[in-house]
């Protein structure tokens, strides 16, 4: 067992245990914008090897991504579709802010906004050619707010 496993496994499987995320699963993203995504029920597991990473799902199908091509991994991300590779690319980060919410994966010119439960809303912005949107939020009242756009709903929480 490499270095890279033996720790970042172990504190995968402690952020899973305690719940320390509201969302329910893990996108690893691509540089060209790509997007694997599962649902922590149907994640078999995580492999963080020397090379790269590998996504696993339950039902044996799995998803091997290159360091040299990866950008980011999101945990605790909204998915959108449970299978492995051809997940939608859609992605809202981080769940807890303080701040800027970041939404990935969107066609251009999509609206996304964030409302408080209330319903008003708190910032609003349009994805850009890279299909990534942010929303400040920091100027906004800590709570619970709704990131909609595309169709799809992720809370998440302005502290």
């Amino acid at each position: 067992m490499n270095l890279y496993r033996l720790i970042a496994v172990p504190a995968l499987a402690f952020l899973l245990a305690e719940e320390a995320f509201a969302a329910d699963g893990i996108a690893v993203v691509k540089k060209d914008g790509s997007q694997t995504e599962v649902s922590f029920e149907r994640l078999d597991r995580l492999d963080i090897g020397k090379d790269g990473i590998t996504v696993r799902n339950a039902d044996g199908t799995s998803a091997d991504i290159p360091y040299a091509e990866l950008s980011k991994v999101l945990i605790g991300v909204a998915t959108t579709s449970a299978s492995l590779p051809d997940a939608a690319a859609f992605a809202v980060y981080p769940t807890r802010t303080t701040g800027n919410i970041y939404v990935a994966g969107l066609p251009q010119g999509t609206t996304v906004s964030a409302c408080s439960t209330a319903g008003v809303v708190a910032a609003s912005t349009s994805a850009g050619s890279d299909g990534n949107a942010v929303l400040n939020l920091t100027q906004a009242p800590s709570g619970i707010y709704l990131v909609s756009a595309a169709g799809k709903t992720v809370k998440i929480v302005k502290e």
